[in-house]
C-alpha cells in the first residue's frame, strides 16, 4: 500500500482533508469492511437503512483508492416495504431482554449471517460502530472477525469509543480505535497502516473537520444491495455537525462540538440530487437542530424549490426559535413532519437538564407547526434522576394537551460523559459503572426511582407508553 503522507492539513484551526493530493492505495491487501452490529433487529425489528457514519467514511475510503464495503448487520434482508416492521418505543423496551438473549444464542442465523459476509468479503481490516448500548453486539462481530482471521485488522469507532473508549469491549480483540470525527482519524489510521508506521492504538482527530472538503457519503458499496430491495428508498443527509445546546442526557456536543459548523446549500444539493437519482423519496435530514440558523434553512428550502425535485422529508428542531414564514416554505418544499424534543412537562427537569426551552415554548411550536400544516412529533422522557410521580403525570398531560400526530416516548438511558449520567453517580442512583457488555434498559430502569416501588413504576412507564402510543 502506498498513500501520500501530507493529505492532511489544517485549515483556520480546522481539520483539512486534501483528497486531491492523495496516491491511490492500488496494493492493499484486501478490501475494507464496515460493520453496523445488529441491535433492534436481535430484538424483532425488520428494516432497511444505510448508515450515514459509515457511508461518510466509506467515501473517505474510496478517495484513498481502498475498496470499501459497508455492511449493516442491522438491517434484514429479502423482505419487501409491505413487510417491514419498525418496533414501538415500548417494544424496544420491553423486548430489552430479548437483545441479551440473543447475544448468548451463537448459533443464531443473524451470526452465522455475519460470519459468511465476513468470509466472503475476505476483508484486510474491519471497522466497526460502537454505540453504548450495542457494546454486547459490537464485541459478538469482534469474535468473528478474530475467528474468520486473527491477522484481520480490527477498528472500533463510534459515539461508545469516543466517550469511554473501549469500556466493557474485548481489549484483546481491538487492535485500534478511532474517537472524534473518524472520517480523518480513520483515513490517517490506514496511512499509517500503509507505511507500517501505525505505532499508537488510539487515533484521535482533536480538531473539528471542515465538513466542506469530505467527499458525499458512499452508499454504492453496500454489501449485497440487491438483496436489500427498498434500502435506498429513504435517505438521511446531515447538513451540519455540532449542538449550541447544553442539555443534560445528550451526547451530541461531546461528540461534534457546540459549535455549529454548516455545508454549503451546494454541498448538499449534491448529495440530495444523488439520493433522489438513486430512488430516494424520503429524506430526514438528521442535523441536531434543523432550523437553528433560519436563513440557513431558509436557503436550503428555496434550493430544494428551484431544483425542482419532489420529495417527502423530515427533520428535528428546538421548540424555541421558529417562526411561520420559515415553516410555510418547509411545507411547500415537501415537509411532512418536524420532530420537537419537548422531553418533560416539568418545570423543574426542564431546568435540570439545561433544556433552556420553556413549556410556554412549546406550546407556541406545536401550534405554529400545526398551523403550517406539517405534522407534529415529539420526543419525551421518562426516567430522570429524581423525576417524581407527579411529574410522570404532569408529562402525559402535556402530551395529551399537544395532540401531536407522533408521540415517541423513550426510557432515559444516562449516556457517559452527559450531566445526567454525572449527576446519577453522585447522587447514588447509579451505585456502579454502567456495565455496557450487560445493558438492558428494563433493568437499569428501575435504579432511578429509589423512592418509588417497581410496580408504580411499571404502572406509570406503561400508562404512558399506552397514552403515546394512542396518541
Amino acid at each position: 500500500m502506498s498513500c501520500h503522507n501530507h493529505c492532511f492539513q489544517e485549515n483556520k484551526g480546522r481539520a483539512l482533508l486534501d483528497f486531491k493530493n492523495i496516491i491511490s492505495i492500488n496494493n492493499a491487501p484486501g478490501p475494507i469492511l464496515l460493520i453496523f452490529p445488529p441491535f433492534h433487529r436481535l430484538m424483532g425489528e425488520k428494516t432497511q437503512w444505510i448508515p450515514l457514519g459509515l457511508s461518510s467514511l466509506a467515501a473517505c475510503m474510496t478517495a484513498l483508492g481502498c475498496e470499501t464495503i459497508i455492511y449493516n448487520a442491522d438491517n434484514t434482508p429479502f423482505i419487501s416495504k409491505n413487510n417491514e416492521y419498525r418496533l414501538s418505543c415500548s417494544e424496544r423496551y420491553r423486548n430489552a431482554s430479548q437483545y441479551q438473549k440473543m447475544i448468548q444464542h451463537t448459533d443464531h442465523p443473524i451470526w452465522k449471517e455475519i460470519e459468511k459476509t465476513i468470509s466472503e468479503v475476505k476483508p484486510w481490516l474491519v471497522g466497526i460502530t460502537v454505540h453504548s448500548e450495542n457494546v454486547a453486539s459490537a464485541n459478538r462481530v469482534l469474535s468473528l472477525v478474530k475467528k474468520y482471521s486473527h491477522d484481520t485488522v480490527t477498528v472500533c469507532g463510534g459515539p461508545h469509543i469516543t466517550l469511554a473508549e473501549t469500556k466493557n469491549m474485548k481489549n484483546e480483540l481491538i487492535n485500534y480505535i478511532v474517537k472524534g470525527e473518524g472520517e480523518s482519524a480513520f483515513a490517517k489510521l490506514v496511512n499509517d497502516l500503509s507505511l507500517n508506521k501505525a505505532t499508537n492504538k488510539v487515533y484521535f482527530e482533536k480538531q473539528s473537520l471542515d465538513l466542506e472538503t469530505l467527499p458525499l457519503p458512499n452508499t454504492k458499496h453496500v454489501y449485497k444491495s440487491e438483496d436489500y430491495p427498498f434500502l435506498f428508498k429513504k435517505r438521511m443527509i446531515a447538513c451540519s455537525r455540532g449542538c449550541p445546546g447544553q442539555c443534560g442526557f445528550c451526547s451530541a456536543p461531546q461528540l461534534w462540538g457546540r459549535k455549529m459548523r454548516f455545508r454549503s446549500v451546494g454541498h448538499v444539493m449534491l448529495e440530495l440530487k444523488e439520493a433522489i437519482n438513486a430512488g430516494a423519496d424520503k429524506i430526514f435530514f438528521c442535523d441536531d437542530t434543523f432550523v437553528f440558523n433560519r436563513k440557513y434553512s431558509q436557503e436550503i428550502c428555496q434550493a430544494i424549490k428551484d431544483s425542482n425535485l419532489k420529495f417527502a422529508w423530515t427533520c428535528t428542531t428546538r421548540a424555541n426559535g421558529l417562526k411561520s414564514e420559515l415553516l410555510n416554505q418547509m411545507k411547500e418544499v415537501g415537509c411532512k413532519s418536524v420532530h420537537l424534543g419537548v422531553e418533560t412537562g416539568s418545570k423543574r427537569i426542564l431546568k435540570m437538564i439545561k433544556k433552556k426551552v420553556s413549556l410556554e415554548d412549546v406550546r407556541k411550536a406545536v401550534k405554529l407547526i400545526k398551523e403550517a400544516g406539517i405534522d407534529v412529533s415529539v420526543f419525551m422522557m421518562m426516567g430522570f434522576p429524581t423525576e417524581t410521580d407527579e411529574e410522570v403525570q404532569a408529562s402525559m398531560n402535556l402530551v395529551k394537551e399537544l395532540d401531536a400526530e407522533e408521540t415517541l416516548l423513550h426510557p432515559l438511558i444516562p449516556i457517559i460523559g452527559t450531566s445526567v449520567y454525572d449527576e446519577a453517580r453522585e447522587s447514588g442512583l447509579l451505585e456502579e459503572d454502567i456495565n455496557w457488555n450487560k445493558f438492558s434498559r428494563d433493568k437499569l430502569f428501575y435504579s432511578f426511582y429509589k423512592d418509588m416501588a417497581p410496580a408504580k413504576v411499571d404502572h406509570a412507564l406503561n400508562s404512558f407508553f399506552e397514552l403515546s402510543e394512542k396518541v
